[in-house]
C-alpha cells in the first residue's frame, strides 16, 4: 500500500510550475489561442495570470478605447474594406469636383472676356460712326467690324456659344434680364450703325466731293475777284459790274459753305439747300455775262480777254457744280447717316454703362465660389478621414498582430518549462521507482 501511494503521489500534478500562460486577445488572423496548449498538457490546472508585459500591451492597445463610428463593431478585415471603398468613393467625387470646378471657373472667365470684349466694341462704335460720316475708309471697316463683333458677343451671352474653342452655355435667368435691357438699348445703335454701312459710297464719295469743293473753291474765287478788277478798270454799266460783284459774292459763299462741310462732317439740309441755290444762281449770271439775259438786264460782254476769263470761270465751274450735284442727289442718305450717327452718339454713353455693369456682373460670378467648389472641398475632407481611419485601422491591425505574436512566444516558453518541469517530475518518479525496487529486492 505504500508504494502505490507514493506512486498516485509521484506522478500526480504539481500545482506551482512557476510557468505562466497570456490569453491572447482577438485579431483577424483567428479566435483566441488562450492558453489551449497549456491545457492540453496538464487539463486539471487552472490558466496561469498574464505576465506583466502583456498586461502592459493590452492597455496600451487603441482598439480597447475608441473604436469607428458607425463600422467600429465590424471585424478589422471588413473595417478596411469599407474604408478602402469609401476613400475611392472620395477620391472619385473630388476629380470630379474638381474638374466640374474648373470647367466653371473657366466658363465663368470666358463670359467676362466676352462682356469686356462687347464694351471694347462698343467704345469702338462711338468713335468709328462719326469719322464714317467723315468719310473715313478705315473708320467703315471699324464700325463694320465692331457692330459684327457686338452682335455675336450678345448672342453668346444670352443664347450661349463657342468662344476661343469653349463651349459657352446661355446665361442664367438673373443674368439674361440684364442681356435683354442691353440689347435692347443696342438694337437703336445697331440699326444706326447700319444706316451708316449701308451709305458706304455716298459718305465715301461725299468726302471727295468736298475736298474738291475745297480746292476749287480759292481758284474760283480768284478768277471772279480779277474778273472784277479788270472790267471796273476797263468801265462798264453798272448791272455787269453789280453782276460780277455777285459773281464774287456767291463764289465766297460757295466757299464758306464748302468749309462747313468740310470742318464739320455735318450736313445740315439749310447748307445743303443753301448750296443748291448758290450754284444755280452763279451758273445763271455767268451764261448772262457770256450770252447775254434779258431776264437778269444783262448782255454778252464783247472784250475778248474778260470773255476768256469767264470761260475760265465757266470751266472751272462746270466741275464744282457737277461735284455739288452729285451730293445734292443723295442728300437722302447722307442726312440720314448724320442723323445715325448722332444717335449712336447720343445712345453709346448709356450702352457703355449697361455693359460695364454687366462685364463687372460677370467678373464677380468669376470669383465667387459655386457649389462644386464646395463639394471639391467636402469631398477632399471626407477622403482625408478616410485615409486617416484607414491609418487607424491598420495600427490597430498592427498591434493586435504584435499582441498576438507576443501571446504566442509566452505560450511557447510557458509549454517549453512546463515541458522540463515534467521531464524533471518523470526523472525523479523513475528514480524513487528504481530505490524501491532496490528495497525490494
Amino acid at each position: 500500500m505504500g508504494f502505490a501511494s507514493k506512486l498516485s503521489i509521484n506522478f500526480a500534478p504539481k500545482a506551482a510550475l512557476g510557468g505562466s500562460v497570456l490569453t491572447s486577445p482577438d485579431s483577424e488572423f483567428g479566435t483566441e489561442p488562450g492558453t489551449a496548449a497549456f491545457r492540453a498538457l496538464n487539463p486539471g490546472a487552472d490558466a496561469p495570470a498574464a505576465t506583466p508585459e502583456a498586461t502592459d500591451a493590452a492597455r496600451d492597445d487603441g482598439s480597447t478605447g475608441w473604436s469607428l463610428p458607425l463600422i467600429g463593431h465590424l471585424p478589422l478585415p471588413r473595417q478596411l474594406r469599407v474604408l478602402l471603398y469609401a476613400a475611392a468613393g472620395g477620391i472619385v467625387v473630388t476629380i470630379l469636383a474638381l474638374w466640374q470646378n474648373a470647367s466653371s471657373s473657366a466658363v465663368a472667365s470666358a463670359q467676362t472676356q466676352i462682356a469686356s470684349d462687347a464694351l471694347m466694341h462698343s467704345q469702338r462704335i462711338g468713335k468709328a460712326a462719326p469719322n464714317s460720316v467723315q468719310g473715313n475708309k478705315d473708320a467703315f471697316a471699324q464700325l463694320q467690324d465692331s457692330r459684327a463683333q457686338l452682335n455675336n458677343d450678345l448672342k453668346i451671352l444670352s443664347e450661349g456659344g463657342s468662344f476661343a474653342g469653349r463651349r459657352i452655355p446661355s446665361s442664367s435667368s438673373s443674368m439674361s434680364r440684364q442681356l435683354a435691357v442691353v440689347k435692347t438699348k443696342w438694337q437703336t445703335s445697331e440699326r444706326a450703325a447700319g444706316t451708316i454701312i449701308a451709305t458706304t459710297p455716298e459718305l465715301l464719295s461725299f468726302d471727295k466731293s468736298i475736298r474738291t469743293l475745297d480746292v476749287i473753291s480759292p481758284e474760283l474765287l480768284a478768277l471772279t475777284d480779277d474778273l472784277l478788277t479788270q472790267k471796273a478798270a476797263r468801265g462798264g454799266n453798272p448791272r455787269e459790274l453789280a453782276a460780277i460783284g455777285r459773281l464774287l459774292m456767291l463764289t465766297q459763299r460757295l466757299s464758306r459753305s464748302a468749309s462747313e462741310y468740310l470742318t464739320s462732317g455735318g450736313i445740315r439740309a439749310e447748307t445743303a439747300f443753301q448750296l443748291g441755290k448758290d450754284t444755280t444762281a452763279f451758273r445763271a449770271t455767268v451764261n448772262g455775262l457770256l450770252n447775254g439775259n434779258e431776264q437778269l438786264g444783262l448782255s454778252a460782254l464783247k472784250d475778248a480777254d474778260l470773255r476768256l476769263l469767264l470761260e475760265q470761270i465757266n470751266a472751272k465751274f462746270d466741275t464744282y457744280q457737277e461735284v455739288v450735284s452729285s451730293f445734292l442727289l443723295n442728300l437722302s442718305k447722307l442726312t440720314a447717316a448724320k442723323a445715325a450717327e448722332q444717335s449712336i452718339y447720343y445712345e453709346n454713353e448709356e450702352l457703355k454703362t449697361l455693359l460695364s455693369k454687366l462685364q463687372a456682373d460677370y467678373r464677380s460670378n468669376q470669383d465667387s465660389t459655386d457649389s462644386w467648389f464646395w463639394l471639391m472641398v467636402a469631398a477632399s475632407l471626407f477622403t482625408l478621414g478616410m485615409a486617416a481611419s484607414i491609418s487607424t485601422v491598420m495600427l490597430q491591425d498592427s498591434r493586435n498582430r504584435t499582441r498576438g505574436a507576443d501571446t504566442r512566444r509566452q505560450e511557447a516558453e510557458s509549454q517549453r518549462v512546463l515541458s522540463q518541469a515534467k521531464g524533471e517530475d518523470a526523472k525523479a518518479t523513475n528514480d524513487q521507482n528504481q530505490a524501491a525496487i532496490w528495497r525490494l529486492e
